[in-house]
């Protein structure tokens, strides 16, 4: 692939080697790549969920819509704070990822399937009280929990605690602003 001339002006470093050739010729075939992925595909590509090893637990929760009563409280306590401009969001149930590392001491007979069970798994494999929260990235318009795997679980295995990924709302189909937020129904979900 020929270099753009405007780039040719600049003098190359002097550390590129033929592997660090190699690797820019293959982001540049990817990147300038016929015919170009649509959103949609990327979207689609980026969901697909990662494996996660046997040595880690994942549980999937959905959070309902919190009651009447704890989203008046939430709202009457962000009103108290001078200077904050908001608008309430529209509330939808909240999708969480929670894994940690299994206790390898832990015998377990069968599977937990309750959320309470689920719930009781993750405070007794865990060696902190430590709970991450993650937020994948993805520019808003792609990523998902179960394809954030690979990071939620070795934050987990560093860390010696739980995290808890959000499965929030993508764009195109919700795009910015929507007037809902996931962070503020995971704050109402998690009060």
């Amino acid at each position: 692939m020929p270099v753009n001339p405007k780039l040719q002006r600049f003098s190359r470093s002097k550390i590129w080697d033929a592997r660090i050739q190699k690797i820019m010729d293959a982001l540049r075939a990817y990147i300038h790549r016929e015919p170009q992925p649509t959103i949609s595909k990327i979207q689609q590509d980026s969901l697909k969920a990662k494996p996660l090893a046997d040595s880690f637990h994942c549980f999937q929760h959905t959070i309902p819509i919190p009651n009447d009563e704890v989203q008046h409280i939430l709202v009457k306590a962000i009103d108290g704070v001078k200077h904050v401009v908001y608008e309430k969001p529209i509330l939808a149930p909240v999708t969480l990822e929670w894994v940690c590392q299994k206790d390898p001491s832990a015998s377990r007979s069968k599977a937990a399937h309750s959320a309470r069970e689920q719930r009781d798994i993750l405070a007794q494999d865990t060696s902190r009280l430590l709970t991450i929260f993650h937020v994948h990235g993805g520019a808003f318009f792609q990523g998902s929990p179960e394809a954030s795997r690979p990071t939620t679980s070795r934050l987990a295995a560093l860390s010696g605690g739980r995290v808890v990924s959000v499965k929030y709302r993508l764009a195109p189909q919700y795009p910015f602003p929507t007037g809902d937020s996931s962070g503020a129904n995971l704050l109402y979900a998690l009060l």
